[in-house]
Order: C-alpha cells, then sequence, then structure tokens
C-alpha cells in the first residue's frame, strides 16, 4: 500500500542524513514551545496541503530553493498522485536531538491515519523536522520521515 510514500521516505531521509554531516543523534534539551508551536502549525498546513493536493501552501515555511524545499515537493507531488492524506491521531512527543556535527533537529513521534489509493490505516511514524532561522522567523530547512514496519 505504501509503496510509493516509503520510496520518498527513504530517498528524503538518505539525503538528510547524509547532507546534515554526522548520523551519531543524541537527545539534547527540550524543545522551546516556539519550536513545537512552529511544528504543530506546518503540520497543520501539510495535511491540508495533502488534502488540497496544492503545495504552494507550505511554501512560506521553507527555506524557498533550498534543497529540503526542492526534495519536499517532489516528495508532495508523490504523495498527492496517490491520493495520499494524514491525520494526526493525537498529541505527538517532541524531542530535540544534535548530532555529532552540533546540527539540531526535532524528532516528533506521532500516529497517522493515513488514506493511500482509497485504504486507510493506522501507522506509527517519526518525522525529523530540520529547522533554520531565515529573516527573522522559523523556517523549514528539511524534513526527514520514518515509518514503522
Amino acid at each position: 500500500m505504501k509503496i510509493v510514500s516509503r520510496l520518498g521516505a527513504m530517498i528524503i531521509i538518505t539525503l538528510i542524513f547524509t547532507g546534515c554531516g554526522g548520523t551519531n543523534w543524541q537527545e539534547e534539551g527540550n524543545v522551546s514551545e516556539e519550536e513545537a508551536a512552529f511544528v504543530e502549525e506546518y503540520r497543520q498546513i501539510w495535511e491540508e496541503s495533502l488534502d488540497s493536493q496544492n503545495f504552494s501552501i507550505m511554501e512560506p515555511y521553507y527555506i524557498i530553493n533550498s534543497h529540503g524545499y526542492h526534495a519536499d515537493r517532489r516528495h508532495h507531488q508523490e504523495l498527492t498522485a496517490a491520493r495520499y492524506q494524514e491525520e494526526q491521531q493525537g498529541e505527538p512527543e517532541l524531542t530535540k536531538e544534535v548530532n555529532d556535527a552540533g546540527k539540531e533537529r526535532i524528532r516528533a513521534d506521532v500516529n497517522l491515519l493515513v488514506t493511500e489509493y482509497g485504504e486507510t490505516a493506522e501507522d506509527a511514524v517519526s518525522r525529523y523536522y530540520y529547522i533554520e532561522e531565515a529573516g527573522g522567523e522559523m523556517k523549514m530547512e528539511a524534513v526527514g520521515r520514518r515509518q514503522s514496519d
């Protein structure tokens, strides 16, 4: 059922790990209220963009023309072609992580109600949000995704 989305997710995760200078991630500190609010707002707009099949509503959240922007835009196209929709079930568990190169990310462990090609299932996933400051605002540099097996 999830061949297209799993393939896209694997590609994105591989690109992020190779582009972020290290893969040894450790928990570090707490996620700030501002970061948590940004991640939640981003997630809501992501779900809406899949529903409406319109990635352009996501653009204000990204560093435009970054590698992460283009990767997520391609991933969005793959998902909408599969008529993929998702709805978060409950509150995510947010964890701040840092790798051996000093790069930070926020890991969100969530349960999703996923509809793809007309079939619906529940799926536990981890999302990795790489957030940067750009123009005095929080922006998404990239999003990594890992689905449970």
